[in-house]
């Protein structure tokens, strides 16, 4: 059992982080290192990079491709009262 599994989710909530466009996957990962690194997956729930499937045609065949939502955002939800200052 986790400390998270002891917090109700109404006490969860969604912050988003202003990155340069194109580099949202690279922060995904840096921040998941830097949680990891400080101990704190307990008070982090899902990081999301918000994206949706497009399907193109391409010279007459389908292609589904993976295009960014909101170009430059990064989501995540936390239990804030969890998180030290600094991180």
């Amino acid at each position: 059992m986790t400390v998270a599994d002891n917090i109700e989710p109404s006490a969860q909530k969604w912050y988003i982080l202003q990155v340069h466009s194109g580099h949202e996957e690279r922060v995904k990962t840096i921040l998941l290192e830097r949680i990891t690194k400080e101990g704190l997956e307990d008070s982090f729930g899902e990081i999301l990079v918000p994206t949706e499937q497009v399907v193109e045609m391409i010279k007459g065949t389908r292609k589904t491709s993976s295009r960014r939502f909101f170009p430059g955002l990064l989501c995540w939800s936390a239990w804030i009262s969890t998180i030290r200052p600094g991180i």
